[in-house]
């Protein structure tokens, strides 16, 4: 984004820039905040399949338009502000980046002044982008403030489910992850699933995602999808001795 040269008129886009991305790049804004009056993804007929990758701030937004097999992705967690409207047309994509074993760094996070719209056959799509599942032999699932499933090294024992806003399921012996976050308002995304023993080789499954939307008005037609993976098969005699617990679900909140 930031380099001057991959644009039509060469020059980094500003404020009063009208940007529109129709071929099948994936365009990677990071360092300096972006500038733009209005984003258009893609093109009507759904033709390219864009992939914009925002790793940095927003200074200056008027609007976007997300077309047809076009995908829009936040790599950050701080909110994106936009002064004015943003359309996801059917067939768009909304989604972040995995949070995988860091802090809360990613998610959908989006404030909009004037009127957020996601079509039908739009996907805001975050399941399995949440904190990671444990590894086998008795890794834990991971989340910040300890909701992640327990992990088992012994033989032909299963990982429990990963906690969120209650606890998750238990794996025999093994307790499920705790709760360890607000089950009306959470703030985090979906802790891992515990990993299954090292002899089958099951891993936790990641848990799902953040979606967080905030504007003056909400047309939502589209699809959430926040759902927590399943954990890792286990061996035999039973694909489901040692198997890893499968991820919590992610957070959704639309204002």
């Amino acid at each position: 984004w930031n380099t001057a040269a991959n644009w039509t008129p060469n020059g980094v886009p500003s404020a009063g820039s009208r940007v529109t991305i129709d071929a099948s790049v994936t365009v990677t804004a990071s360092g300096n905040a972006i500038n733009f009056y209005e984003l258009t993804l893609g093109d009507t007929p759904g033709t390219f399949a864009p992939i914009l990758l925002v790793s940095t701030a927003i200074n200056s937004a008027v609007g976007m338009i997300v077309h047809k097999n076009a995908t829009f992705t936040q790599n950050v967690n701080q909110a994106l502000i936009f002064s004015g409207d943003v359309s996801f047309l059917q067939g768009a994509v909304l989604n972040h980046s995995l949070i995988g074993t860091t802090p809360q760094s990613r998610s959908v996070n989006l404030d909009v002044a004037g009127t957020f719209t996601m079509q039908a056959g739009a996907t805001a799509a975050v399941s399995s982008l949440g904190f990671n599942g444990g590894a086998v032999n008795g890794g834990s699932g991971i989340v910040i403030g300890g909701g992640g499933g327990v992990g088992n090294s012994a033989s032909s024992a299963g990982g429990s489910g990963a906690g969120h806003g209650g606890i998750g399921g238990a794996a025999g012996i093994n307790a499920g992850g705790v709760t360890s976050d607000s089950l009306t308002d959470p703030a985090l995304g979906g802790s891992g699933g515990g990993g299954g023993d090292n002899a089958t080789g099951g891993v936790g499954g990641v848990g799902g995602g953040v979606v967080r939307v905030h504007a003056g008005t909400i047309v939502f037609d589209g699809i959430i999808l926040a759902t927590g993976a399943v954990g890792g098969g286990g061996g035999l005699p039973s694909a489901t001795r040692g198997a890893g617990g499968g991820g919590a679900g992610g957070r959704v909140k639309l204002s």
